[in-house]
């Protein structure tokens, strides 16, 4: 795997007792150390009461989490390059930290081809203020309101729609090939079915409201990123 997870985030209220007892026995038997810290400065918590989950992460940990947890809600990689993550991007918004928004697991040019957007200013409105980030879910890689935090060597996938290992899968996919819908949709044989399963499909019998939802989304209004990423940016340090 070309990614390594570094830095893992989840809800305390979101986990159960034996989900956090299965946690400890999985850090017992790890030879590496990965620690388990609280946020307690509300400023930087994505939810009432976070936990923070660090070290390196071997694989069967990462397969443990994934399949016994929900999505967390953030988790950082090191990446040996974060260049090829551009082309599945929606916009790069410039901050202190550079931010990705509307980061899907198909290229941003194939989504304009197949759902028929204007520009990337229509597709942020589009699945951040209408249905159409409910339809689209099995095609983003975040959530609607979610970002990735990019650094030279890191990224930090704030509120991802997906479980941990499909995501590093198709991190490390799509340095070397372009995701296309055959590989999401497991034509190619590469997602094992547990992961589909989790992935999804797209309800065609939706496809109608997203129409509406795509005429009603033209204009060319300016966008409030500040407000409608606040709840995401709470997670980045400027």
């Amino acid at each position: 795997m070309k990614c390594r997870l570094t830095e893992v985030r989840y809800s305390l209220n979101g986990i159960s007792e034996s989900q956090m007892n299965f946690l400890f026995s999985q850090l017992d038997r790890l030879e590496s150390q990965v620690i388990i810290k609280r946020l307690t400065d509300r400023r930087l918590t994505l939810s009432p009461d976070d936990i923070v989950l660090e070290g390196m992460f071997p694989s069967d940990l990462i397969n443990a989490l994934s399949r016994s947890f929900p999505p967390p809600l953030s988790f950082k990689v090191e990446v040996d390059n974060s260049e090829y993550l551009k082309a599945y991007t929606g916009f790069e918004w410039n901050q202190t930290t550079l931010l990705y928004c509307g980061v899907s697991l198909l290229p941003y040019e194939t989504m304009q081809q197949m759902i028929n957007f204007e520009n990337a200013w229509q597709y942020i409105r589009l699945i951040t203020t209408t249905e159409a980030g409910s339809i689209l879910r099995s095609w983003l890689a975040v959530k609607p309101k979610g970002l990735i935090s990019v650094t030279k060597n890191s990224l930090e996938f704030i509120l991802p729609m997906h479980r941990i290992d499909l995501l590093l899968l198709w991190l490390d996919r799509l340095q070397t090939e372009v995701i296309d819908l055959n590989w999401i949709s497991g034509s190619t044989g590469e997602i094992a079915g547990e992961l589909l399963q989790h992935l999804g499909s797209l309800n065609q019998a939706r496809l109608p409201v997203l129409e509406t939802w795509i005429s009603r989304t033209s204009a060319s209004e300016d966008l409030d990123f500040q407000r409608l990423f606040a709840r995401a940016m709470v997670a980045i340090p400027f």
